[in-house]
């Protein structure tokens, strides 16, 4: 849930990969969205043990939103293993590439980087701006602030309504989130929310999400 792992436990990891001849693919795709106070570190640097069974995938569809161009970063660094890799993309017929999707990967990476800085500082911002609005107007949600990626997680298990539920109350009022979950057991009682948006807008889904919040609880009240 926006956790950034540390070092010491991806170490962990592949230890345990290299212990069982393990083949590892690391998706990094959130790799610029890092809270300041966090950091994120390679999977590839950690085990040099490593390298003849990693795979390591980026991509600047998630930092630039640009996944319409359709195309990503594979970094293999054994050759045997890359040899292996292209023999069976091309034989899967994926190794065309988008020429709008190439060429807008390269303005991305060499001349957006101030757009970049900006885009996480409204990240961190409003992020501190969904918890402080839940701390202020609805104590029983939380809303803490991620340590990586530009979702929010929101728990609403102490609203003790079930996740059906939780998702029609949501939808009814036109609040934009993903349902927790649908990623997994560990997810009921949550919901996702993006704040890479304008604060605005945010601020708009947070009052309809309120408005249903309260307006739920009042229904509740009534029946009791």
């Amino acid at each position: 849930m926006g956790r950034v792992w540390s070092e010491e436990e991806l170490t962990n990891i592949a230890e345990i990969a290299s212990r069982h001849d393990l083949m590892v693919v690391s998706d990094e795709v959130w790799y610029d969205f890092v809270h300041p106070e966090e950091e994120h570190t390679v999977f590839h640097k950690v085990n040099t043990n490593l390298q003849s069974k990693l795979i390591t995938c980026t991509s600047a569809s998630k930092t630039f939103n640009l996944a319409g161009g359709v195309i990503s970063n594979i970094i293999i660094s054994d050759e045997t293993l890359r040899d292996k890799f292209l023999e069976e993309a091309e034989r899967l017929s994926l190794t065309g590439i988008n020429i709008f999707g190439f060429e807008a990967t390269r303005i991305a990476y060499t001349k957006s980087e101030e757009w970049l800085e900006e885009l996480l500082e409204v990240i961190y911002d409003n992020q501190e701006m969904v918890k402080a609005f839940f701390e202020v107007h609805y104590p029983k949600v939380k809303a803490p602030v991620s340590e990586g990626t530009y979702v929010q997680w929101l728990d609403f298990r102490a609203l003790d309504i079930d996740d059906e539920e939780l998702d029609r109350l949501l939808q009814e009022h036109q609040c934009f989130t993903n349902p927790g979950h649908v990623f997994g057991e560990e997810g009921s009682g949550f919901q996702r929310i993006n704040v890479a948006l304008p604060k605005e807008a945010l601020q708009d889904n947070l009052e309809r999400m309120l408005k249903a919040l309260q307006l739920q609880e009042t229904n509740k009240s009534h029946l009791n």
